[in-house]
């Protein structure tokens, strides 16, 4: 994440366990934000509707008025989010911050104009009540806002000031809740969703405030990632390819047999969805894992064998430098590997013991011992394109992540046509054909390191003329012609 390795190096430079401490619960703060939020916050109200005793139709109604934004939110910002990292990384490499805040005006403007027009195509036709649209459709919007804040928020380094934004949405949005329902207004569920608007407009508020303190300087560019779209939109389509081929098998099986329809509007199958929610939370360590080490100890051994290629460093400082890196990067991954396989062990484990006290059946908790041994392989894979991504291998992880989709996409409808004993099993498959794929894809880039670096690159960078290029020039810069778009080459 762009940003984040200089404060995590800070941070780790404290050996005591509060350091540690403090590191981890930044990092998983800036890594996993919006999944906490949206957790905390679901099981909370749901708490509170079930102590006022508010019927089942209400709570389910309200799940699905959350669960609906998240998701589409997270498909839809995913390839801009990428396209927004990417962008940011570069500025920060070159110190050119005075980019960085037009920027952020500039992808949410077009992001949420986007967003909004399928959002009020799909609220215009859904039959529930306009006060529940309106919110429904504004918490989405929010959502989308969220995703790409937790962009730029990787790059703050104070981490009190993180908690604390999320804290005090996530504190507003309850206790708000909670009086609504002491008081007893009469539409539950748009109260609700008014309260949880409420909370993530104040984090958003406070998060953009805080970005705004942290850059002071702005420019007047506020569209300069657009060329990013033509030069590295591979990283849109990976990223959108990866974050839908997660989601897809949920969206397959709201049309089986498991299905349930909500105010005529949702469809969902409580089953599946809920045994998969939890059984991906076991994969969210891993993560918070990966950025750790990447950030504190890959990263060093990485920047210092790109920089004797820039440097003028000799042949054997290179030599030395790459079987290096290389030897850490695997040696990490092992050690990830290992790390990941005890947490789904434990989580399966647990599972079988937690998951009935919460009313889950045989059948979801089959689903949910498949599904989490899934997300073990899933994580990995996705672990291993982000390596891929670093050494500019965009068109091999974009194969994957598409690969990804589409077994995805075959698998989960032959489970579908097969019945749902075998739902669950269609991306457990997917996801373990396509962890050695990638495997096998890091491997023989490594093996060919030396000839991707030396002898595929061009040896002068001809930027991408592409429709977003021409748009920006013509925009941005009026007349003026060959108007250089800034793309440092960092490794």
């Amino acid at each position: 994440m762009a940003g984040i390795g200089f404060e995590l190096k800070r941070l780790f430079a404290d050996k005591s366990v509060y350091g540690y401490s403090k590191a981890f619960s930044y990092t998983i703060m800036v890594t996993l934000g919006p999944f906490i939020l949206m957790t905390v916050m679901i099981l909370s109200i749901q708490l509170m509707l079930k102590i006022f005793d508010k019927p089942f139709y209400l709570s389910e109604l309200y799940v699905v008025s959350v669960i609906y934004p998240f998701i589409f939110s997270h498909i839809f910002s995913s390839g801009f989010n990428m396209i927004i990292t990417r962008y940011i990384s570069d500025k920060l490499y070159i110190k050119k911050y005075d980019d960085i805040i037009p920027s952020m005006y500039g992808i949410l403007s077009i992001a949420l104009f986007c967003a909004a027009i399928p959002g009020a195509l799909f609220f215009y036709f859904a039959k529930i009540d306009l006060i529940l649209k309106l919110f429904t459709f504004i918490f989405f919007m929010q959502m989308i806002m969220l995703w790409l804040l937790g962009v730029y928020l990787s790059a703050l380094k104070d981490f009190a000031k993180i908690v604390r934004c999320y804290g005090i949405g996530i504190t507003v949005a309850i206790v708000l809740n909670f009086l609504a329902l002491y008081i007893n207004f009469q539409d539950t569920v748009s109260m609700a969703m008014i309260c949880m608007n409420t909370g993530i407009l104040l984090i958003n508020i406070l998060l953009l405030f805080e970005i705004k303190k942290y850059f002071t300087t702005s420019s007047n560019d506020y569209l300069g990632f657009l060329p990013y779209f033509d030069n590295y939109g591979s990283l849109f389509t990976a990223n959108l390819s990866v974050t839908l081929g997660m989601y897809i098998p949920n969206i397959i099986f709201w049309f089986s047999e498991m299905q349930t329809v909500v105010s005529g509007t949702y469809i969902y199958a409580p089953s599946y969805d809920t045994a998969t929610f939890f059984a991906f939370m076991s994969s969210l360590a891993v993560m918070v894992m990966f950025v750790v080490v990447t950030e504190t100890n890959f990263y060093t051994k990485y920047a210092r064998y790109f920089n004797y290629i820039t440097n003028k460093g000799n042949a054997a400082d290179i030599e030395t430098a790459k079987i290096e890196m290389i030897g850490t990067m695997w040696r990490e991954l092992r050690n990830i590997f290992e790390f990941q396989l005890v947490i789904t062990l434990l989580f399966i484990v647990a599972g079988n013991y937690l998951l009935p006290l919460l009313g889950l059946n045989y059948e979801a908790i089959s689903i949910y011992q498949v599904v989490s041994t899934g997300a073990y392989a899933c994580a990995l894979m996705q672990i291993i394109i982000i390596l891929l991504f670093y050494f500019e291998d965009r068109r091999g992880a974009m194969v994957l992540c598409i690969s990804f989709l589409a077994l995805n996409i075959i698998s989960n409808l032959v489970s579908l046509h097969m019945g749902r004993t075998t739902f669950g099993t269609g991306f457990f498959l997917t996801s373990f054909i396509m962890l050695p794929a990638a495997v096998y894809r890091l491997d023989n880039y490594m093996q060919n390191i030396d000839y991707y670096i030396f002898c595929k690159r061009p040896v002068y960078h001809n930027r991408d003329n592409g429709i977003f290029t021409i748009i920006y020039e013509k925009l941005i810069c009026g007349k003026r012609e060959g108007v250089i778009v800034e793309q440092p080459q960092k490794g």
